[in-house]
């Protein structure tokens, strides 16, 4: 390497766990499709992945997953499926921290009623 010159970051290891790896990638599912059919593949995505985070029974993947969960799909995709996201919170381990969770959710749709009312 020359002087002075800077390393390229490394990429991250992918995960032991497959299943955990492809559950990650599906939050970014629909990109560069139309807005119906990216709400469409949205809407049923998600409830599998509350439904894998919440058999995975491993308390720092719950936690890990559920706010790749939050930052991985857009605001309105969470808009419409609050209840769902809500309901999977009870049924995570007790390790998890869930006011980690809620606060990052909490935020995040903070964040997209202040757009919202700005009109931005």
């Amino acid at each position: 390497m020359c002087a002075g010159s800077v390393a390229a970051p490394r990429a991250a290891p992918p995960p032991a766990n497959r299943t955990d790896y492809q559950t990650r990638k599906r939050g970014r599912l629909g990109e560069g499709r139309g807005a119906r059919a990216r709400a469409r593949a949205q809407d049923a995505v998600q409830p599998r992945m509350m439904e894998q985070v919440v058999s995975c029974r491993d308390d720092i993947a719950q936690q890990y997953l559920m706010l790749c969960v939050i930052q991985g799909f857009p605001d309105e995709c969470h808009l419409r499926t609050l209840p769902a996201l809500l309901a999977a919170l009870p049924e995570l381990q007790p390790g998890v921290r869930v006011h980690l969770i809620l606060g990052s959710l909490l935020d995040r749709l903070a964040r997209c009623a202040h757009l919202a009312a700005n009109g931005e």
